[in-house]
């Protein structure tokens, strides 16, 4: 005999990840699931009868939605800057991955370490503008050539996550620069190490009367790289897998800065095993 099954929520309001008339033997709830929290226990009621019967037996199940971690990204300036210039935190980039619209926004919290730590970062109250996952102030509120690290902590109900950057505080007239990955279109988060990478410094000022030195946190440098604001390091020069830190030193006029770009790799795929290829002879 036919057995007609049911799925339905008990809670109240209803749990709106399970379909109105769900009525099939296995429940599946595609991801995202729609208004779920971590955390947060929902109870479901399978029914079970023969067709056209009027005995109904009913089972109850209850289920806890486990929340994925935060994601916590900041985005600023890294390695030199001058004490003329504004340094903006941006982390508002942060994200939950269980609220991709952000209905519950996050909370953020910031803080600083100097590299004369325990001597606190600002000497005045003065600390710029904080406004959630934005930090700005003023580069002449921190110690010309001393080193900042800033650390922001994401938070949603029980969980956190932190992302961090350095900088270093150089005169007015050290030459400063960016660093920025050049891809088709949108550079993705990580690079592959099977394509070549590029990277373009910016420098501030006169770039002709600018000497550039690069240096990487591991791979090989490709040679001529000296003296140019386009590094381009040929796949065999890339390491295998982590995070390759590029480096650029910029001098000028006796002064000296460094820009420096952090870039996550994505390994190359790998076949492992074996492969036999047997042949019929006629």
């Amino acid at each position: 005999m036919q057995v007609v099954y049911s799925w339905t929520s008990q809670n109240a309001p209803a749990w709106s990840a399970v379909p109105v008339g769900y009525n099939v033997k296995n429940l599946i709830l595609p991801a995202p699931l729609p208004q779920t929290q971590g955390g947060q226990a929902y109870k479901l009621r399978l029914s079970a009868n023969f067709k056209d019967s009027s005995q109904v037996a009913t089972a109850d199940v209850t289920v806890t939605a486990l929340a994925s971690p935060l994601v916590a990204l900041l985005n600023g300036p890294a390695g030199d800057v001058k004490t003329t210039s504004i340094i903006t935190l941006d982390a508002t980039a942060s994200r939950d991955p269980d609220d991709p619209k952000s209905i519950n926004p996050l909370a953020f919290s910031w803080d600083c370490i100097s590299d004369a730590y325990p001597a606190a970062c600002f000497d005045s109250a003065d600390q710029g503008t904080q406004s959630g996952g934005l930090w700005a102030f003023p580069a002449s509120l921190l110690n010309v050539n001393s080193v900042y690290t800033f650390v922001v902590t994401a938070t949603k109900d029980s969980r956190s996550a932190t992302a961090s950057l350095s900088v270093r505080i150089r005169p007015a007239e050290a030459p400063t620069g960016v660093l920025k990955r050049v891809c088709v279109g949108t550079c993705d988060p990580k690079h592959n190490t099977d394509t070549p990478l590029v990277v373009m410094l910016a420098v501030d000022g006169d770039v002709k009367a600018t000497t550039v030195q690069w240096s990487l946190s591991q791979g090989q440098l490709p040679s001529g790289a000296t003296n140019k604001t386009k590094l381009v390091i040929p796949a065999a020069n890339l390491p295998s897998s982590g995070v390759l830190t590029i480096q650029a030193t910029m001098i000028r006029d006796g002064a000296s800065a460094v820009a420096m770009l952090d870039v996550p790799l994505n390994a190359k795929p790998a076949v492992m095993g074996a492969l036999a290829v047997t042949t019929n002879a006629d």
